[in-house]
């Protein structure tokens, strides 16, 4: 349920130190009006696109910085031992982006 382009947009805040952002279009809203459809609640599918959401901009932060650990757990602001806390909860999940 997440647009890829709008990661990029993410992911070059947090290279820029933006403090705010408005992540509307990370959302493929046909998706998720689907999932609703098919009887998922309103609460999981806002779990599994936060779960999404994260799990890409990890992704793409670790690649900006060449695999630097230290310098993603920086650039997310978070500790380094939640960053790989986070990395081993996403590791067995596939990055998959809706375009």
């Amino acid at each position: 349920m997440i647009n890829a382009s709008a990661i990029e947009v993410i992911v070059r805040a947090l290279e820029g130190g933006q403090q705010t952002l408005h992540i509307v279009d990370t959302i493929h809203f046909p998706l998720a009006v689907q999932a609703l459809r098919d009887g998922a609640s309103l609460a999981k599918i806002v779990q599994c696109t936060v779960g999404q959401l994260e799990q890409h901009i990890i992704h793409r932060v670790l690649v900006s910085v060449q695999g630097n650990k230290s310098e993603a757990a920086r650039m997310l602001r978070i500790d380094y031992k939640t960053l790989y806390r986070k990395m081993r909860k996403y590791a067995d999940m596939p990055i998959v982006m809706e375009s």
